[in-house]
């Protein structure tokens, strides 16, 4: 027998290579493994303490009556990161939708809600007793899985998919008892005929805004339980064709101030092939932009247009509108549009008309001023009344060549807000 001693050393020589390469791979995979099951833990152990920290929040607003808000109730971070790894290592993940969901979500919006008016009415006590007896239950198994599995770091590694899935297989079956079902169900202080006030109301500026586009609606539940969103329906059973336009609008009503979003969700842009004349193309735009908002008021203010590029062409623009009334910018009769190359709109935002009276702030400018120390270089300052039907200033201040604005109470002076979003409705007014 012959035997081919090159062939022989080259597959010894790759024998080698591969066993130097397994030797390098196999402590980095292990040790990898390691290292994410021990975040697994973390993660576990962390959602079990944040679940007490939101009980004792709750707690506080239950016994004390306490309605001042929180920065969150629950940490959304901690919250996030359990969901998160529940889902890449269950087996059964679609089955926990509505504990995820709850948890990673919704509960900050749910609960800021219940307390934005100052009071607690029967059914929001409701919503916050069941959820702090619903955390009781989720605290309980968390703990006796700990205890069950010996669950030590190391330990814990060992059994972290089978401690997962028991844990979110108990808090989605409780969700679903009728006991608990309420928290999944509700959806805040709705009155029947503000949801048709909505609704006619969406319709209205929708056809405005939008022609020839019928808008069905649905009643979708989302993060917010006071936030009304419909959607226009449409089907498609076929390749929509590169020469074609298509859109789908979202229709977001926000009951607690009135706001109105109209978002295209879905489109494509018929692109413009002479975009060498750039001004005629901002020009026919500005033209809609106006025709659009004329529809709405001839008071408005356009204090800021911006043209957006996509390389050297034009994508779209964005239009900015206020009104001002005895000197006060009213958010509440603001109007923002952005319109796309070939006249789509592409987002339009508005507030529900109001009959509310616009009242001068208590304090002047010169009392505002007085709480600005003179090392800041004050450029500009102007009262606003917000979408909350709050007065309050925005001073515009340069410290060390970096622009700030700082927000006050217009009636108690209190600071509000103080970065580098600006407002700038004092200037660039067309």
């Amino acid at each position: 027998m012959k035997f081919n001693m090159k062939y022989l050393t080259k597959k010894r020589i790759i024998n080698i290579l591969i066993t130097i390469i397994l030797c390098i791979a196999i402590p980095r995979i292990e040790n990898y493994t390691y290292e994410f099951k021990d975040i697994m833990y973390r993660d576990f152990r962390n959602f079990g303490t944040e679940l007490e920290n939101l009980n004792e929040k709750i707690l506080k607003k239950l016994v004390f009556k306490d309605t001042t808000m929180e920065e969150e109730f629950i940490n959304s971070k901690i919250a996030h990161s359990f969901i998160n790894n529940n889902s890449i290592i269950s087996r059964h993940s679609s089955d926990y939708d509505g504990f995820e969901e709850m948890y990673d979500y919704k509960i900050n919006g749910t609960i800021e809600n219940i307390l934005y008016d100052g009071k607690i009415t029967d059914s929001e006590e409701k919503y916050l007793s069941l959820l702090y007896s619903y955390n009781n239950e989720l605290i309980k198994e968390h703990n006796n899985l700990l205890d069950k599995y010996n669950a030590s770091n190391t330990m814990f590694n060992k059994r972290s998919l089978k401690i997962y899935e028991e844990f979110s297989s108990k808090a989605e079956s409780l969700l679903n008892t009728s006991k608990y079902r309420f928290l999944q169900d509700y959806v805040g202080e709705y009155k029947k005929e503000d949801i048709e006030e909505a609704k006619r109301y969406c319709e209205e500026i929708f056809a405005k805004v939008v022609k020839n586009k019928d808008l069905k609606y649905s009643k979708d539940l989302s993060a917010d339980p006071y936030m009304y969103i419909y959607e226009t329906k449409v089907q498609v059973d076929r390749v929509i064709e590169d020469n074609e336009d298509y859109v789908e609008y979202n229709v977001e009503f926000y009951n607690r101030t009135g706001s109105m979003n109209i978002e295209a969700v879905a489109y494509s842009v018929l692109e413009s092939t002479n975009l060498i004349d750039k001004e005629k193309v901002i020009k026919k735009l500005d033209n809609k932009a106006k025709k659009i908002v004329s529809k709405f008021s001839n008071d408005l203010i356009n204090y800021e247009r911006k043209v957006i590029y996509d390389g050297k062409n034009i994508e779209c623009i964005k239009y900015s509108y206020i009104e001002e009334d005895k000197g006060i910018y009213d958010e509440m009769k603001g109007i923002e549009l952005v319109l796309e190359i070939d006249g789509l709109v592409s987002s339009f935002s508005i507030v529900y008309p109001n009959n509310k009276e616009l009242v001068t702030p208590k304090l002047s400018k010169d009392d505002i001023l007085e709480k600005i120390d003179e090392k800041a270089e004050i450029k500009d300052i102007f009262p606003i009344r917000n979408v909350e039907n709050e007065i309050e200033y925005e001073v515009h201040l340069e410290y060390k060549d970096d622009m700030y604005a700082a927000v006050f109470d217009g009636n108690e002076g209190n600071l509000k807000y103080y970065g580098k979003e600006i407002r700038n409705y004092n200037q660039n007014k067309e």
